[in-house]
């Protein structure tokens, strides 16, 4: 049994910590749906799925943004993923309608969780660009009453979930988003750049983003980036499978990155990962070309071959630390 089969995490507000040590936002309640056999066990606890060092190198604070909420690990390099990065052949198939996906994320929630759902929203590129390959639904369901409760009832059926193609859901409440836009500006602007209410009220209608606040967590995760991106050589040296991942993780967390950057230079913001990256490159007037090509490569569009892998991450490395400059010009 693979080891994204073995458990599904469930955001359920309040704090975890990652592997920098530092708060990251919900709480992910580990479930666990089948029995482990000795040898799975080993592979978890090898990896370090649950805080271990090296745990989501590049990941924003919310998991699920820029993929589907599938928990995996990478290869032998101990790195965890909330999120299916894509890997070559994640092309687009749309999984249907964005209408239709709704309706079936909706029917789910209400079935599992009843009168307790306040409201349910598509999250994600998914939502402009569609489900690509092996991609689960970023769902976030705004709940009136208990999350821990919720999240167990979700648990118990994370079978039914990953089969009708939904990752595990962000559990929230109104109040809990309050209380968090300041914290979590980047993650908050990317869900209400590209949502679609499925059920009940709008989650992110209205919602206002201080500058200062924006501008901060941006500093701060360009700066973990590149801190990171050197761990991650590390880990990768020598091992193109390992190397390949780590670019995988970069641009997909660079994707809400590059929509607050944008947010902060006042551009218009495409609704696409690669628009986003375009626009990225042309407001800042920074390259991002590898970081394009990371994208490409991510979603099956080319193969970078493996030989090429470092120096496509060292320009990648450039075109970071020209965002982060930028970002440290910027006026709070």
């Amino acid at each position: 049994m693979p080891v994204e089969c073995l458990f599904t995490a469930v955001a359920v507000g309040g704090v975890v910590l990652g592997s920098t040590g530092r708060a990251r936002m919900g709480v992910f309640l580990l479930l666990w749906v089948g029995g482990a056999e000795a040898r799975e066990r080993e592979i978890i606890e090898r990896h370090g799925i649950v805080g271990g060092p090296g745990v989501k190198l590049f990941a924003p604070e919310l998991v699920g943004l820029g993929g589907s909420g599938r928990l995996r690990t990478t290869r032998r390099h101990g790195l965890a993923s909330g999120r299916t990065r894509g890997m070559a052949n994640n092309r687009n198939d749309q999984g249907g309608s964005l209408t239709s996906r709704g309706e079936s994320v909706k029917q789910a929630m209400e079935q599992l969780l009843g009168a307790e759902v306040e409201s349910v929203s598509l999250i994600g590129h998914a939502v402009e660009e569609g489900l690509g390959q092996g991609e689960l639904e970023e769902v976030v369901v705004v709940l009136r009453g208990e999350l821990l409760d919720a999240a167990e009832r979700l648990g118990a059926a994370s079978r039914r979930l990953k089969r009708e193609r939904i990752g595990p859901p962000l559990l929230m409440t109104r109040q809990y988003i309050q209380r968090s836009l300041d914290v979590f500006p980047i993650e908050y602007l990317y869900m209400q750049h590209l949502h679609h209410t499925a059920m009940g009220p709008d989650p992110f209608e209205g919602l206002r983003f201080e500058r200062a606040s924006v501008r901060l967590q941006c500093e701060r995760e360009a700066k973990r980036y590149l801190l990171h991106l050197r761990q991650g050589l590390i880990w990768g040296r020598g091992d193109a499978g390992g190397l390949r991942e780590v670019l995988h993780e970069l641009v997909a967390s660079m994707v809400p990155l590059a929509n607050a950057a944008l947010f902060l230079k006042g551009a218009e913001r495409s609704r696409t990962r690669a628009g986003l990256m375009g626009e990225l490159g042309r407001e800042l007037r920074i390259s991002v070309r590898p970081l394009e090509d990371a994208l490409k490569d991510m979603t099956g569009r080319i193969r970078i071959p493996g030989g090429r892998l470092i120096a496509v991450l060292r320009e990648s490395y450039a075109s970071l630390e020209a965002l982060s400059d930028w970002l440290d010009r910027v006026s709070p």
